[in-house]
């Protein structure tokens, strides 16, 4: 598992070991090709209000630009960097509307 330069919540062992058990089930929200525009944050920020958990597919073929990659995303939106695999970044934020 890769962490994150950039974790705005520390989340528990527990809770990250539970999110990893809940990625199989999830389908990619977003594919970037190879890095962040405009039209990818909206798409971003919006799976992330609804679905807390999301994959992002993208086109990088190198470990090291994935994990940049995934940090820069993780910064921007302010989310946790769950686990990058192969071609997969999966990352996590918290929105406490779903709470209710």
């Amino acid at each position: 598992m890769f962490e994150s330069a950039y974790a705005p919540s520390m989340i528990s062992p527990q809770l990250a070991r539970s999110l990893r058990s809940r990625l199989y089930g999830v389908r990619p929200s977003v594919f970037i090709r190879n890095s962040v525009d405009n039209c990818n944050c909206q798409q971003i920020d919006d799976a992330l209000n609804s679905d807390e958990l999301i994959k992002i597919r993208t086109n990088v073929h190198s470990s090291n630009e994935l994990i940049a990659l995934a940090n820069e995303i993780c910064k921007k939106f302010k989310a946790t960097l769950i686990q990058t695999i192969g071609y997969m970044i999966a990352i996590y934020r918290h929105n406490p509307e779903n709470d209710l």
